[in-house]
């Protein structure tokens, strides 16, 4: 199979050029980040430094592949609209044109389960669950669009949406907590009660590419590794075993989420490019339980979680511990 991944310079789509090179696929890597584009060509990929905004760049790219997965896009709980526009909705736009100019016979399109989340509790949600009326935020509005697009566009398409990825790689889920636990200044939200969906690295590669390999497996699938975690438990498992602050003081959330939307506004007026040191969005996923159905994938993609949460996290924490960590 020869295959396009873009965004692979980032967690997933590097983790997936690599399976799919161990798995003797030919793989175009599209990517920003030179140094880890010239180690995935080291380990066999042709790295094409690339620009989703390059809609002619991005088209010349799915020339001759079987499939196409669209894993690159703008992922920050903080940011313009105009810049997520540009990377997630146009830089979809010029993925999908490329593959009807080209005639790829295969898209993976990566999305987000952020695009239901309505700073509510969400109990075994499943793919038919409506977009909220107003976004969680800037990068939720932008892929809800993004994913409209591909269904209007590629029926056949298969969306896949991994629910809060972690493991050996991860720069964002884990480091962004482990950053804001050394120091020493991260509260419980909410009750601390909250039950939430993560997915191992490996379990997200497996569906990516049973998705892949499916023709008519067509739609939405969400991705998790079907074992709801107690999230404060868990962080607090990671500040132990890491000997940094447990968290132990609480806030309420009503307070939490008001003064986040307090500097959500400062930030906007003043510094719109610096992230306030707590969002909305942020406050929500940290205090409100959030559980997917699996049920489709299990189904359609015979998906089924290899690799537990508590092998990910010893996975994750020997990582870590050998190079992850500043």
């Amino acid at each position: 199979m020869k295959a396009l991944v873009t965004g692979a310079t980032g967690f997933v789509g590097g983790a997936l050029s690599r399976r799919l090179l161990d798995e003797g696929h030919e793989v175009i890597a599209t990517g920003r980040d030179l140094m880890r584009g010239a180690a995935l060509a080291a380990a066999g990929a042709r790295f094409e430094a690339a620009d989703l905004r390059d809609g002619a760049r991005i088209g010349a790219l799915c020339q001759g592949v079987e499939v196409i997965f669209h894993v690159g896009a703008r992922a920050s709980p903080w940011g313009r609209r105009a810049d997520f526009e540009a990377d997630n909705v146009e830089g979809t736009r010029h993925v999908l044109d490329g593959a009807e100019a080209h005639g790829v016979p295969r898209l993976v399109h990566v999305s987000s389960p952020s695009v239901i989340f309505a700073h509510r509790d969400v109990a075994e949600a499943d793919e038919d669950t409506p977009y909220p009326r107003v976004p969680a935020n800037e990068y939720a509005r932008s892929k809800q669009i993004a994913e409209a697009l591909v269904l209007a566009r590629r029926p056949s398409a298969a969306i896949i949406r991994p629910r809060a990825v972690f493991g050996p790689g991860d720069t964002a889920l884990f480091p962004r907590l482990l950053r804001v636990l050394a120091l020493g200044r991260l509260r419980i939200i909410g009750d601390g009660q909250n039950v939430v969906d993560l997915t191992y690295i490996d379990n997200v590669i497996d569906a990516l590419l049973s998705a892949g390999a499916r023709p008519e497996a067509a739609g939405i699938f969400h991705i998790t590794n079907g074992a709801p975690t107690a999230l404060w438990a868990l962080i607090a498992q990671l500040a132990a075993r890491l000997d940094l602050p447990i968290p132990t003081r609480r806030v309420p959330y009503r307070l939490a989420y008001t003064v986040a939307g307090i500097l959500e506004a400062l930030h906007g007026a003043f510094a719109p490019d610096k992230e306030p040191a707590l969002t909305r969005y942020s406050a929500s996923v940290l205090a409100r339980s959030v559980t997917l159905s699996i049920a489709r994938a299990r189904q359609q993609l015979d998906y089924a979680p290899r690799v537990s949460i508590e092998e990910g996290v010893e996975r994750f924490f020997t990582w870590w511990q050998a190079e992850g960590s500043p």
